[in-house]
């Protein structure tokens, strides 16, 4: 409990609430005094008595006290049924190899030693640098790597394998396997949940972001408040975009000048190039198919890429928008129907979308292959928003090259540092002979000139 009260006073004095070290002490104290640290209540009331000078402070201690002891806070509940796990693990004891996966999941099961296992991991992956939402599915899965349930540990890998050598029977192994994955995905909400608990005790009452151009800056450096801003650079940038591409398509309509024709149509004025003459040609505007990927390291980026090619939509023949984790889901039709803000708040929401799953991009191309490669046209750039982080799934590079076979070219956008491909679960390097362009996009101004040089 003194742990919890040393952070939670610093994220006041963060959030510019003036609490002195005497005035620390006496919360100690006070604290010490109750008969009953658990109601919530009197540990409130008495908090905000020994800490709080200001009234107009009063806003901050009450927001970060429900961040810090809300019983909504306690990583306990992981949603599963302790007892019917325990009986499960139980047949795992004896397994060869498993020994070490049993007492890791016992330990993050017991609901007494959650919380505190969950605080002593967060130190470990330095969960308290976390800045805005673009890094919760970063933090979330390093959360999960410490965890040791992260999908590519080889125990969680070679379970049914292991359980076969056992000699258990099939429908046993697969019972035990869904139990496991069941558990994992309970613990990756309560990872998720701390990720997001902490992010927003780190961003209670900062500073409003200052004149420094927002289109320059990372997206994974932005906070909060400045992504919400971002919706209006997004667009103005794409209305100066509209302006560039339309004045190179009238030049490019035009076309080069015909210096025979223009010379004989100006013998009447001696030879003096008056009238000009230029060899026109009919300019085709491209068609659009966009493949966002919507995880939750890259969702936001998702969310501007989305915003900036509806605004600049008309310039272009159709275009198409799908978004994806591991299954492709098509939301062309969800912003015909919507204004652009409604449509992308339902993408980031939607139910249709399995935003909890791993990402497998192998599965998203395969499936687009089998489903609308008869689409894709001379005239389609098919433009990749993804970090290919692909779980170490197979990541069916085939695929995407039945793609740009059929297609005008391939344009693949890498919010990631361009040295960490190919790094881990980085399936990049796959993809690379398969793209005509890659490009690294990690703030606005890059995702802008990326779509000036190459879609026109």
């Amino acid at each position: 409990m003194e742990e919890r009260l040393v952070e939670f006073v610093g994220s006041l004095r963060r959030a510019g609430v003036r609490v002195s070290t005497a005035e620390s002490l006496d919360a100690v104290a006070g604290l010490a005094k109750l008969d009953d640290v658990g109601d919530r209540p009197a540990v409130r009331d008495a908090l905000r008595a020994l800490l709080i000078k200001n009234h107009g402070d009063r806003p901050t201690f009450d927001r970060l006290f429900d961040l810090f002891f809300s019983a909504a806070s306690s990583a306990s509940a992981w949603g599963g049924d302790p007892e019917d796990l325990a009986r499960r693990l139980a047949g795992l004891r004896d397994v060869e190899g498993l020994g070490d996966l049993v007492e890791r999941i016992e330990q993050l099961a017991d609901p007494a030693s959650l919380e505190m296992r969950m605080r002593g991991l967060s130190e470990d992956v330095s969960l308290d640098q976390i800045g805005n939402r673009l890094q919760v599915g970063y933090f979330t899965r390093r959360l999960l790597e410490r965890m040791g349930l992260d999908p590519s540990d080889p125990a969680l890998r070679g379970l049914g394998q292991a359980l076969a050598r056992a000699g258990w029977q099939p429908e046993d192994i697969e019972q035990m396997e869904q139990a496991l994955e069941a558990f994992r995905r309970g613990m990756r909400e309560v990872a998720r949940s701390a990720v997001e608990r902490k992010l927003e005790q780190n961003t209670v009452a900062k500073p409003a972001p200052g004149r420094e151009d927002l289109a320059e800056r990372s997206f994974f450096s932005l906070s909060e408040r400045e992504i919400r801003d971002m919706n209006d650079v997004v667009s103005e940038l794409a209305r100066r975009l509209r302006t560039v591409l339309s004045m190179r398509r009238r030049r490019a309509r035009r076309g080069t000048l015909d210096a025979q024709r223009t010379f004989r149509r100006n013998l009447q004025y001696g030879g003096v190039p008056i009238e000009l003459v230029f060899r026109r040609r009919r300019v085709e505007r491209p068609e659009i198919v966009n493949l966002c990927d919507v995880s939750g390291s890259v969702r936001y980026i998702a969310h501007f890429m989305l915003q900036f090619m509806y605004s600049i939509q008309d310039l272009f023949a159709r275009v198409r928008s799908f978004v994806y984790v591991r299954e492709l889901t098509e939301v062309t039709s969800w912003f015909a129907e919507s204004d652009i803000r409604e449509a992308i708040g339902k993408i980031l929401t939607s139910s249709e979308i399995d935003y909890y799953n791993n990402s497998d991009f192998g599965h998203v191309f395969e499936s687009f292959r089998a489903h609308h490669l008869g689409e894709v046209t001379h005239r389609t750039t098919v433009i990749i928003l993804g970090d290919a982080r692909s779980n170490y799934h197979d990541p069916r590079a085939g695929a995407l090259a039945a793609i740009q076979e059929k297609a005008r070219q391939v344009i693949w956008l890498n919010p990631e540092n361009r040295l960490t491909w190919g790094f881990g679960d980085s399936v990049m390097n796959d993809y690379l002979p398969h793209c005509d362009h890659v490009r690294e996009v990690r703030n606005l101004n890059q995702l802008v000139r990326a779509v000036q040089d190459l879609v026109v």
